[in-house]
């Protein structure tokens, strides 16, 4: 067990992850500038952008897996490929590609200012769905491997430097060992909090697993106790109390954001 490892590949994971949707959605804001407004924007060209990120999200996350997987118990060898597998919905994309374009019908309005400047701002949510979709291929990808592998004993949800208030509350759970492997995961009952695999749009997190012997790196650790106190010591019980836990990190949050512009 090589701890000091596994805690570098988390955090180097974590970080390609977030890099992947940057990049992605650096193309999908370039890409929109130079749309036809005539013709169209081509579903065809986005489509297959944000398919390739998605494939490699899955490759990203099937390394990661099989190297945590080395450090943790030396002489592993990798786990197959098919317990790693994840769907890209195309129809889903097609679907919210479709909604977010639609103003593009109205045509013969392209002099009108307030118009285009519409059309502009639909780059943005098109490069969150994008980039939204791509993470979510290693996200699903790990989660299949931490039901197949047997020396995976449980899991940990790893936040970025300034998650919202939702993470906040999900990674204060801390290390999670209650998965039941006699149930289907399809078929588990669980309450908002116990989830570990909701992601918002814009979500940096990543659920990743812990191994026979393995703790949550340190840095994580110390964020989610500090989490987890803050949870204790708001006011309220049950979903009010996390409301407000929730409602008072985002506005710090919201006030980091603007105080750096």
């Amino acid at each position: 067990m090589n701890q000091a490892e596994l805690d570098a590949l988390a955090k180097e994971y974590q970080a390609d992850q977030e890099s992947l949707a940057a990049k992605l959605t650096a193309w999908v804001l370039a890409w929109w500038t130079k749309v036809d407004y005539h013709a169209g924007p081509s579903f065809d060209a986005y489509a297959r952008k944000v398919r390739d990120a998605h494939t490699e999200s899955i490759q990203l996350a099937r390394a990661f897996h099989n190297a945590s997987r080395r450090a943790a118990v030396p002489g592993l060898g990798n786990l197959p490929a098919s317990n790693t597998s994840a769907v890209f919905l195309e129809g889903a994309l097609r679907k919210n590609f479709n909604t977010e374009t639609a103003p593009l019908a109205e045509r013969g309005r392209l002099d009108d200012p307030d118009f285009m400047a519409e059309l502009e701002s639909l780059g943005k949510p098109l490069s969150a769905t994008a980039a939204h979709v791509a993470k979510k291929g290693g996200r699903e990808a790990l989660a299949n491997a931490r039901e197949a592998d047997p020396e995976v004993i449980g899991y940990y949800r790893k936040t970025d430097a300034d998650p919202c208030g939702f993470c906040a509350m999900l990674a204060s759970r801390g290390a999670a060992y209650t998965e039941d492997r006699n149930t289907a995961k399809a078929g588990r009952k669980w309450s908002d909090q116990e989830n570990p695999d909701q992601y918002h749009p814009g979500c940096n997190c990543q659920v990743l697993p812990l191994f026979r012997g393995q703790s949550m790196p340190a840095e994580d650790n110390r964020k989610r106790a500090e989490w987890a106190q803050r949870f204790k010591d708001t006011p309220g019980s049950g979903p009010a109390q996390a409301r407000a836990f929730q409602t008072a990190i985002n506005a710090e949050r919201k006030e980091r954001l603007a105080a750096n512009g």
